[in-house]
């Protein structure tokens, strides 16, 4: 039965990533080694829970996120991902691993110009 729910949840995740993922250039040390389509999740921060004394509700910064098909490339630590208009994220580390799952998520940095 196991199989069956992954190969249910790659085929929601193929579509919802066909649907949202953007078209990237990816880059080692400067140099392109690629283009990926990769959908970019990029939340600043979360206000949750009922207010502190002082009236503050707690925030937890956010991560950027970024997930690849791993049919289309293979994402590694240390690549720099250009997504045009100035968006360049430098992938800190992949949290999933490579043997698991098809749609890998990374933790990203933006990289300021």
């Amino acid at each position: 039965m196991a199989g069956n729910l992954d190969n249910i949840r790659d085929g929601s995740r193929a579509k919802v990533h066909a649907q949202f993922a953007l078209l990237a250039t990816v880059s080692l040390d400067g140099s392109a080694i690629g283009a990926a389509h990769v959908r970019l999740h990029n939340a600043d921060s979360r206000a949750f829970g009922d207010l502190d004394r002082e009236g503050f509700a707690f925030s937890l910064e956010g991560k950027t996120v970024l997930v690849f098909d791993q049919d289309e490339f293979i994402p590694k630590t240390g690549y720099t991902v250009d997504f045009g208009r100035g968006r360049n994220f430098h992938i800190d580390h992949v949290i999933d691993r490579l043997d698991r799952h098809r749609y890998p998520r990374c933790i990203a940095t933006e990289v300021l110009p």
